[in-house]
């Protein structure tokens, strides 16, 4: 299954990243996939972890993924100027854009409630 996970994750890096540079219209997408290929290889090679499940003091169980960290790049832009000189902000986190994100965070939660 992670072999399965590396080699169809690894094949989406570079639609995904043309995706997230159409989107955001500021950042090319060869940058975004230099980026998401170093992340591939932290998760795939040197297994860094993007969720995780702890305990709490009452013992109760918790989980935190990483929403932004694996494959999914989110926009902050100024909009219109307001009249007293400040700026409208838009800010669109793009949370779970790629499969991979979606699929580990579904995996986690089922997880976790499983404990």
């Amino acid at each position: 299954m992670l072999l399965e996970a590396l080699t169809s994750t690894e094949a989406q890096l570079q639609p995904w990243a043309e995706s997230i540079a159409l989107a955001s219209k500021h950042v090319s997408a060869e940058a975004i996939e230099t980026i998401f290929r170093h992340q591939h290889r932290l998760i795939f090679k040197y297994k860094f972890a993007v969720g995780e499940i702890t305990m709490t003091s009452s013992d109760a169980v918790a989980s935190e993924f990483c929403f932004l960290l694996p494959f999914s790049r989110g926009a902050v832009h100024l909009d219109a100027r307001n009249d007293d000189g400040t700026y409208k902000v838009n800010i669109d986190p793009r949370f779970l854009t790629s499969d991979f994100n979606e699929t580990s965070f579904i995996s986690l939660f089922k997880l976790t409630q499983k404990l």
